[in-house]
């Protein structure tokens, strides 16, 4: 019995020594220097900190300012070490490929993520790009791999975040934090080429050792007009001469905004302009779906609109504003020319 004990504790330390290289973990102590010794011992402390270094990723507030007609808000950016030395080596000497893992604020169903307003979320796509590889990441599961770098190279990784729900945002600013975790080898330690053959150490993130980084996107309120053209005006068969026109108005945010319309030709009234004499005219705007008011000459408007949410009213097939231009019968009546005309500016604002 005696005998039997000593060869049972001796062939426990075997499988404990083989097992190591693969359990090893990293804090990401060392994220931006090139992995190089000491330690230069596999079975010293801080050893696999050599390994693994995410570069000036760790704690970063990245902010976007929000771009209403392309899906593209940006990139983050950083850099990735991942590297294996050649046992108790000096230099970290072998690219070691690497999968990622990023977990943070998903849908209800977990399958997209999300960053999050006061009044909605925003759904986006991260995508890892690294040395010419790219990858939609799907939340809390590993990327496929990614090169590392020899002796140790920094290399340049970004996620770049893609807006799904383009033009349908409510609130003024959307954030989420995001942990990565990356995994030399991916699932395959011993299974693949030098150094992911199992004779190089390599090792992992450790759970609770992710790097933590935060993505905002800014959603400062955006206004457009568009779709108006010049107007001919013609008899109603009342007396008066008139016309009207829809046109876009977009906002972003759902913000309201307020009208003001200056007439070339006029200095409290809208005038137009014939030779030697000239005519009053009325302004009314009108959203198409909600209340009118008849402007005063360069007087912002008392009344506010909701803008539409789609750039150009979606193709100008929802335009929703009208503008309607009235001369009344009586400034008809003292007309002594046959042509009049003015330059009618509108200008919206953001409430």
């Amino acid at each position: 019995m005696r005998a039997a004990s000593p060869a049972h504790i001796l062939l426990a330390a075997a499988v404990f020594a083989l097992a190591s290289p693969a359990s090893s973990e990293s804090t990401n102590a060392r994220p931006c220097d090139n992995g190089a010794g000491p330690p230069n011992d596999p079975a010293a402390a801080g050893y696999d900190e050599r390994l693994i270094g995410v570069c000036q990723l760790e704690n970063t507030d990245n902010t976007f300012a929000f771009k209403p007609s392309i899906r593209d808000q940006g990139n983050v950016t950083f850099a990735v070490r991942s590297c294996s030395p050649d046992g108790a080596s000096e230099t970290c000497e072998f690219a070691t490929p690497y999968a990622v893992r990023l977990t943070g604020p998903t849908t209800r169903n977990g399958k997209k993520f999300v960053l999050e307003g006061a009044q909605d979320e925003a759904d986006v796509t991260l995508t890892y790009s690294s040395s010419g590889i790219s990858e939609a990441l799907s939340p809390g599961e590993f990327s496929g791999l990614f090169p590392g770098g020899a002796n140790g190279q920094l290399v340049p990784a970004t996620i770049n975040v893609s807006l799904q729900n383009l033009g349908k945002l409510k609130s003024t600013t959307y954030s989420g934090t995001f942990t990565l975790g990356v995994d030399q080898c991916g699932d395959n330690d011993s299974g693949g080429p030098t150094p992911c053959d199992g004779t190089k150490p390599v090792t992992r993130l450790a759970t609770g050792e992710e790097v933590t980084f935060t993505i905002n996107l800014v959603i400062d309120a955006e206004i457009r007009i568009s779709g108006l053209e010049d107007m001919a005006l013609v008899a109603d068969g009342t007396g008066a001469y008139l016309d009207s026109q829809q046109f876009c108005v977009y906002t972003t945010s759902g913000a309201l905004y307020r009208i003001t319309a200056d007439s070339q030709n006029g200095s409290g009234n809208f005038l137009l302009q014939g030779t030697t004499q000239s005519l009053q005219y009325e302004t009314v705007v009108s959203a198409l779906a909600g209340s009118s008011e008849a402007l005063q000459e360069a007087v912002i408007s008392s009344n506010t609109w909701l803008g539409h949410p789609q750039p150009d009213c979606n193709g100008y097939a929802e335009e929703n504003m009208r503008i309607d231009i009235r001369v009344p019968p009586a400034e008809i009546g003292s007309a002594t020319e046959t042509s009049y005309s003015d330059t009618l500016t509108l200008t919206v604002e953001v409430e």
